[in-house]
């Protein structure tokens, strides 16, 4: 924490890897009426894998630079979300009624 600039900055950047799955579930859920299991619990997985590369692949100084995350902190809310929605609805289109809710 010696390091840190803002404890702002450190609070948005917790806040993202933490709530970044909840919100990208809720959209889901929220925005498509075909999503199903299958399709949450893809999105999730992939969105989770995101998220914690986003936040440890920059720490990580064995990984060649081109398999570090070129974002920044803050953005891993957004692209966390955003991975869980399209991946999520994209699995729920392709599956389809086979796993409802």
């Amino acid at each position: 924490m010696i390091s840190v600039k803002n404890a702002l900055d450190v609070w948005w950047k917790y806040a993202g890897i933490f709530s970044g799955g909840m919100v990208g579930l809720f959209l889901l859920g929220l925005i498509s009426r075909r999503a199903n299991n299958a399709g949450a619990i893809a999105g999730t997985a992939i969105g989770i894998l995101a998220i914690l590369w986003m936040t440890f692949s920059p720490k990580w100084t064995g990984l060649p630079a081109w398999l570090r995350s070129p974002f920044h902190d803050l953005l891993i809310i957004v692209i966390g979300t955003l991975f869980i929605l399209v991946i999520g609805l994209l699995v729920s289109l392709i599956t389809g009624d086979r796993y409802s809710r």
